[in-house]
């Protein structure tokens, strides 16, 4: 009997040990799993990704570790991988709604919004009361150009959470987006409360302020934008080491350097500001990216032009080009707005001339597409069928892209009547010299737009709903380019509209 029974007590016995392994594997990766999260917490990003791969060796469901891992791979920008790794977190744990607000996170950092949305939505559907996925489904309606929808996300959010920051924060951005702006400063300013070093809502009020005409505390704010989590870090930029100048001291005999931050098209129009500051008494060294070089050369007020790849010449203090506005307390009425402050090349406009057709028409010159690495592009540029469905006949256009994508290469081929030069402009000082050989440019919200006006060119400037700040509201003029004319979108993403008007007015200018 002794013998006969022992299989039977082994078989009792191995499922209590198979449920024990389970238990102490289970067990040994959830160790893992935290030791990753100890590692990512203190900054060590490598140790923390090697713990979690090590946690979903042989277990490759394991839904901590993938979650953490997708972190781990979304703070390292590598979204793609980040989106697959969530994914098969979802798969594994479906009705969990964090992995869906996370997978959700990891779609919106791949740009595809409205399947972020609908990841935000399963999350909801489980959590109904999850104040980060009402806050980060809002974030995405707003991408989609859907501010008023995405603010109800954000009250749904802030009336879970109230001391949710980041809610009254993007909050604060879809009351700007729907033009409520002194309710988007009170929603910026308790962000403010709730984290008095909130950098971006410093700078989002600041940039609120700004398009509603603010000018003196709106600068004032924008200067947060040099600030992390309070502490300012423009001094350490390339090592400059050099007091920041705002206004206040003298510059008499000193050396200072103004330089680029964002893009051409900040550059192109706050340059401006080197007259003004030379007139101070400084030598002026003006730092520009090395496409601008040959344009600037000759900016007034200017002694020295540098790209960022050159080594810095002996300073006494520096200065932002976009802080030059703050430093001498720019507002509406006391805009430098020279009609036309930059000069094109006499050479290359006689080469453009000899270029051009000489067929009595109107010359249009043509800009639809921004930067696609600049944010909100997707807003800012204009899908190339859709303008030339509005083009009038009668006018020679000329197009002043550069680098096109292969579908607005192959469409142009079809369309004989437009003049494509892109491959032939080396940079903006030849671009600058084809302007000047153009009755119009109609430009997108691009570098090429600050560039036409700030040749003082007839420029009719095409603009998302939510514009930049530096547009303003309801008006059709800019008080930073006396030759612009500004045409708006009535609701977002809506460019027909828009370019039913410049046709209207494209005729119109033909006839007189």
């Amino acid at each position: 009997m002794t013998k006969s029974s022992a299989p039977h007590s082994f078989d009792r016995l191995l499922p209590q040990r198979r449920t024990a392994v389970a238990a102490l594997d289970h067990w040994r990766r959830g160790q893992l799993v935290a030791q990753a999260a100890t590692a990512f917490g203190t900054g060590d990003w490598q140790e923390a990704e090697k713990l979690c791969r090590a946690a979903l060796e042989g277990r490759s469901d394991h839904v901590d570790a993938l979650s953490l891992l997708g972190i781990i791979t979304l703070q390292t920008e590598r979204a793609m991988e980040a989106a697959a790794l969530l994914k098969r977190a979802t798969a594994a744990a479906p009705g969990d709604a964090t992995t869906h607000n996370l997978y959700g996170t990891a779609l919106y950092a791949r740009k595809r919004y409205a399947e972020a949305v609908r990841s935000y939505d399963r999350a909801l559907q489980l959590q109904p009361r999850f104040a980060l996925a009402h806050n980060n489904r809002g974030v995405a309606l707003l991408e989609l150009s859907r501010p008023a929808e995405a603010l109800g996300c954000f009250d749904r959010a802030v009336s879970c959470q109230p001391d949710l920051a980041e809610a009254f924060n993007n909050r604060g951005n879809a009351l700007r987006e729907v033009k409520r702006l002194s309710e988007a400063c009170e929603s910026f300013d308790r962000a403010i409360s709730l984290r008095p070093d909130y950098t971006d809502a410093f700078v989002n009020r600041g940039i609120t302020r700004l398009l509603g005409g603010d000018y003196p505390a709106g600068w004032t704010d924008y200067e947060w934008r040099w600030r992390k989590d309070g502490v300012t870090t423009i001094h350490q930029r390339r090592g400059l080491g050099r007091p920041l100048w705002l206004g206040a001291e003298a510059l008499t005999d000193k050396t200072i350097l103004l330089h680029s931050e964002q893009g051409l098209g900040d550059t192109l129009q706050f340059c401006r500001y080197a007259r003004l500051v030379a007139a101070r008494g400084a030598r002026v060294i003006l730092e520009v990216p090395a496409p601008l070089l040959r344009l600037l050369k000759c900016v007034h007020g200017v002694s020295q032009l540098i790209t960022p790849e050159d080594p810095l010449p002996p300073l006494d203090c520096h200065c932002p080009l976009l802080s030059l506005p703050l430093a001498f307390r720019t507002t509406l009425e006391s805009i430098p707005a020279a009609t036309r402050y930059l000069e094109s090349d006499a050479t290359a406009v006689a080469k453009w001339q000899a270029r051009l057709p000489t067929n009595g028409k109107v010359r249009v010159g043509l800009v639809w597409r921004g930067n696609a690495h600049c944010g909100r592009d997707a807003q800012r540029s204009i899908p190339l069928w859709q303008l030339l469905r509005h083009l009038p006949e009668g006018f020679q256009y000329i197009s002043l892209q550069k680098d096109l994508p292969k579908d607005d290469q192959s469409l142009l081929r079809t369309h004989p009547e437009i003049l494509g030069v892109g491959a032939e402009l080396e940079d903006l000082a030849d671009t600058a010299a084809l302007c000047d050989c153009l009755d119009l440019v109609v430009a997108a919200d691009t570098g090429v737009a600050h560039l036409a006006g700030s040749l003082g060119r007839p420029t009719w400037i095409l603009l998302p709903a939510d514009p930049d700040f530096r547009w303003l509201l309801d008006r059709e003029d800019s008080p930073w380019y006396p030759t612009a004319k500004l045409y708006r979108q009535a609701r977002g993403g809506d460019w027909d509209q828009v370019l039913r008007r410049v046709a209207a007015d494209l005729q119109h200018h033909m006839v007189s």
